[in-house]
């Protein structure tokens, strides 16, 4: 379940040029940050696999200078992503040798589960099949807002450092696991509520300029315009 969960979640993730692998190099990071305590060859596996990602930002990432040079995950890297990240945290968290616990994992891949969780609950909600694609990610979301690719990108980044950032200081705090759970769970909670109301926002502001009420024989010479406000 974990594994299918989290290949799937990189998958769907993969939204935008970049979004998955910036998501798979911070949740890598602190794994291997985490791994400092772990088996040698655990460690030179995840410090080969964000040499990789690296590298690959040179040809996806959507900067000046490189959008020349560009090449895509695709599903199977995207899944391949998912798969590798998903095997490194059990690897870390299981068995006798673990060296965290399981939601400490989880908060180091925090953006992929709401987004999956989120849009899986969405969809089944609205009667619809949950591996009907929409454009209802956040991703999608706050690039209808008005962000550009590199603004979202920067946005969903820090979510993801700052929740990476949670698990390790629960971690090292010692705070109990019902606990780090609980918030975790309130947090995604939030994120779903958060998710929705801006899609819904969304709709109105975009019903509003599809239909405005305006003379037909002055139509042509109105402009309507969304203002962006980035939150």
């Amino acid at each position: 379940l974990v594994l299918v969960g989290g290949i799937n979640a990189w998958n769907m993730i993969d939204g935008i040029d970049g979004l998955a692998s910036v998501q798979a190099f911070i949740a890598l990071g602190f794994l291997l940050v985490i791994a400092g305590s772990s088996t040698p060859a655990l460690q030179a596996s995840l410090l080969a696999l964000l040499c990789a990602i690296g590298a690959f930002f040179l040809f996806n990432l959507p900067f000046r200078g490189l959008r020349r040079n560009r090449t895509f995950l695709g599903d199977a890297g995207s899944m391949f992503l998912g798969l590798a990240i998903v095997w490194h945290a059990l690897a870390l968290s299981q068995g006798a040798t673990a060296v965290i616990s399981p939601i400490t994992a989880l908060w180091f891949v925090a953006l992929p589960v709401y987004d999956v969780l989120t849009t899986t609950m969405r969809r089944v909600l609205k009667g619809r099949s949950p591996l009907a694609g929409d454009r209802q990610h956040l991703h999608h979301l706050l690039q209808d807002h008005g962000l550009c690719i590199r603004q979202t990108l920067a946005v969903l980044a820090v979510l993801s450092l700052l929740a990476g950032m949670t698990g390790l200081s629960c971690h090292y705090a010692g705070v109990s696991d019902r606990l780090s759970f609980t918030l975790f769970g309130l947090l995604g909670a939030a994120y779903f509520v958060g998710v929705r109301h801006l899609a819904s926002a969304l709709s109105r502001i975009g019903e509003k300029i599809l239909t405005p009420p305006v003379d037909e024989s002055a139509a042509d010479g109105v402009r309507f315009s969304v203002i962006t406000v980035c939150f």
